[in-house]
């Protein structure tokens, strides 16, 4: 059989992540989530004294996927929640992938910093789809 290794606290390296990463992360799906129903879900965990470390803003909080334009009629005043939510202690994180729409104002910088995967044909970039 193993045995058990006690280690001092003090030989323990720190986790690599911040300590909030250990609360609640909250999240409503994309389909209902915006501006109120995420301070509200937040507010209701936070009254039943359950501690919330994040709160998770899904898909569609931007105008399209990963343009980092949020979307005003979903969320009318994005930085003031934010600073709400930090004034909770609360960390906000925003759902995003790793690509950007062809279309989303921000490709081109991508495309004119080399930002994107290229094939080793040279043919375009990796996964681009038109």
């Amino acid at each position: 059989g193993s045995r058990a290794v006690s280690v001092p606290a003090s030989k323990i390296a720190p986790a690599p992540y911040p300590e909030w990463a250990h609360s609640h992360w909250v999240w409503l799906s994309s389909s209902v989530a915006n501006q109120t129903s995420e301070t509200q879900l937040v507010l209701d965990y936070l009254t039943r004294d359950v501690q919330v470390g994040g709160v998770d803003i899904d898909s569609q909080w931007a105008t399209g996927d990963n343009n980092f334009v949020w979307n005003k009629e979903k969320y009318p005043d994005p930085k003031g929640m934010i600073s709400h939510f930090h004034s909770l202690g609360v960390n906000v994180i925003c759902w995003v992938t790793s690509v950007v729409d062809t279309d989303s104002p921000n490709y081109q910088e991508g495309l004119q910093n080399n930002y994107y995967l290229n094939t080793s044909r040279g043919d375009g970039h990796v996964g681009l789809v038109n």
